[in-house]
């Protein structure tokens, strides 16, 4: 499964699994990191990008769920 098919299945509240990305339905992960999520009822992706970069690979993950989902970034 490709990453914006479990991006997508995330904003959808459903379950997927691709190489790098996951997710249960409510928290989407890159590798084992949690990146996207439900927080104070909200769907939002947490920016691991610039300054607060986790990976370069991480940052790509982010950015393709923010393009994607037009889903708000949040400070991690």
């Amino acid at each position: 499964m490709s990453n914006a098919d479990v991006i997508e299945a995330w904003h959808q509240g459903r379950e997927a699994k691709g190489r790098t990305m996951r997710t249960d339905g409510v928290s989407l992960y890159s590798y084992d990191l949690c990146i996207a999520g439900v927080f104070n009822g909200e769907r939002a992706i947490k920016d691991y990008t610039g300054a607060d970069s986790y990976s370069q690979t991480t940052s790509r993950h982010v950015n393709l769920a923010a393009k994607l989902t037009g889903v708000k970034r949040i400070k991690p």
